[in-house]
């Protein structure tokens, strides 16, 4: 927690984009768009993931050119992770570990689900925040396989306005 506050600042809104499951991803400019609003809005974006996923962290970094990121992903262990997310103002993220982690260490919490199951894993509580689109086929998570129906368009996350995502964030943070 010391190294957390020495890296960033309070002000900060932790963000897993890039979920371990592909179809639980936003897409590189949804992303992209997020981050953004972010930043404008006057908060300090930290990305997170593991190993997996930090290709995708660097790429967003280089992209946006913008030295108020702070890019966690791949880098940190998971007690810094928590960490992280202990000192942010929010955590915004896909159905996955880091979600159910940022709810059990007590931070506000929108999760964003496409083919996962809200209804079964979306975070419980007035300080949460679920954000699906609720396409007809989602979702298409069972028993721990994603099987879409939807042939690979993944609509239920690669339609999402992140215009609307950012309405449900701003209401979780007026709370």
């Amino acid at each position: 927690q010391q190294w957390a506050q020495t890296f960033i600042p309070k002000n900060s809104i932790t963000l897993f984009l890039v979920a371990s499951i592909p179809e639980r991803r936003l897409t590189f400019e949804q992303s992209k768009e997020l981050v953004e609003y972010v930043l404008n809005r006057g908060f300090t974006p930290v990305l997170l993931g593991g190993k997996d996923v930090q290709k995708e962290g660097e790429g967003l970094v280089r992209a946006m050119k913008d030295e108020r990121i702070k890019n966690c992903a791949g880098t940190t262990t998971f007690a810094q992770s928590a960490a992280l997310i202990q000192r942010s103002r929010l955590f915004i993220g896909s159905d996955s570990g880091l979600l159910h982690l940022a709810c059990a260490v007590g931070i506000p919490v929108v999760g964003v689900f496409g083919p996962g199951n809200k209804a079964k894993w979306g975070p419980r509580g007035a300080r949460h925040t679920t954000y699906s689109l609720d396409v007809e086929c989602s979702p298409c998570t069972r028993f721990g396989y994603t099987l879409p129906t939807c042939h690979g368009s993944y609509h239920c996350m690669r339609t999402i306005k992140i215009k609307e995502l950012w309405s449900a964030v701003e209401k979780n943070l007026s709370r």
